[in-house]
């Protein structure tokens, strides 16, 4: 096999590897991210709300739903969306981002069979390790 048809395979095994990664973060069900970015916008929106007028403010439907069947205040359900929002958008999903884009260049720059072995290798276990 050649070393553009290995580095082709290295690419998409990355990029498998990434999702995987992701997976142990996420849930992947069809709709599912949509679900997750309207629900961030609209604790986001209520926490600001809540913090200029708390007797005014209106929780959005996907929020007002899940304090309701989960017996919490619409406050402490935007604040835990917030908060997962941000451990996953400025922590775990840049991470993921990063070691997936720097492994896919060590693999463009790959000159050998070897060193393209080598450095899929140590993309694989840097995006296993998070």
């Amino acid at each position: 096999m050649s070393l553009a048809t290995r580095k082709y395979f290295a690419l998409r095994d990355i990029d498998d590897a990434a999702g995987e990664a992701r997976l142990r973060y996420i849930t992947d069900v069809p709709g599912q991210q949509a679900v997750y970015l309207v629900k961030l916008q609209e604790a986001q929106a209520y926490l600001v709300a809540h913090t200029a007028d708390p007797l005014t403010a209106v929780a959005g439907p996907h929020i007002a739903a899940q304090a309701t069947r989960t017996a919490k205040s619409a406050l402490v359900v935007a604040q835990e969306v917030v908060d997962t929002g941000g451990l996953w958008l400025g922590t775990m999903s840049p991470a993921i981002e990063a070691e997936r884009m720097a492994g896919k260049e060590a693999v463009a720059d790959a000159q050998t069979s070897e060193e393209l072995e080598s450095v899929l290798a140590a993309a694989m276990s840097a995006l296993q390790a998070l």
